[in-house]
């Protein structure tokens, strides 16, 4: 029974493979005094919460990257943010269970009393956020497109954000 070595060797590489493959590139962006964007790492975000955070993701939305895009969005969301703008312009979507994990991202968000923008949005994917009923989680003016400027979907959502902000103050006191 055993089987020869190069077979275990190809095995192995095949599941660092889908290993790799399954990690997402998540990062912080914050705004510079310029109007431009400054990447920072989730550990500063973390350590020093902002109000409102934009989070970067980069890569492919496997079945175990939706997990761990969950688990570190949840600790985003612990950590006191009040609006968490997800860009997805670098992501990829493979199907339903990367929408159901965004899905189930966004209400757990909602309860917590955070609220969730996406930009940077894709025609597919806005497409699969649409008939998935993903919009309607978001509520008004929860995605915004990406266009062919770079980070003008960014600085949309960050509006929408500053102004959600603003009217929880307002209400607040």
């Amino acid at each position: 029974g055993r089987l020869p070595v190069p077979w275990q060797a190809l095995g192995l590489s095949i599941g660092i493979y889908v290993y790799e493959s399954s990690k997402l590139q998540l990062s912080y962006l914050s705004r510079n005094p310029a109007g431009g964007f400054v990447e920072h790492s989730l550990e500063d975000l973390v350590k020093n919460p902002p109000t409102i955070a934009i989070i970067n993701i980069e890569g492919t939305l496997s079945f175990g990257a939706a997990d761990d895009l969950e688990q570190r969005v949840a600790m985003i969301i612990r950590s006191g943010v009040r609006v968490v703008i997800l860009r997805l312009r670098r992501l990829h979507l493979l199907g339903s269970t990367d929408v159901s994990a965004l899905e189930r991202i966004i209400t757990s968000a909602n309860h917590s009393g955070t609220r969730v923008l996406l930009c940077g949005v894709h025609d597919d994917v806005d497409a699969a956020l649409h008939s998935s009923g993903v919009e309607l989680a978001l509520g008004p003016h929860g995605i915004f497109k990406a266009s062919d400027v770079l980070f003008a979907s960014t600085h949309q959502a960050l509006e929408r954000a500053e102004e959600i902000v603003l009217a929880e103050r307002t209400h607040g006191d």
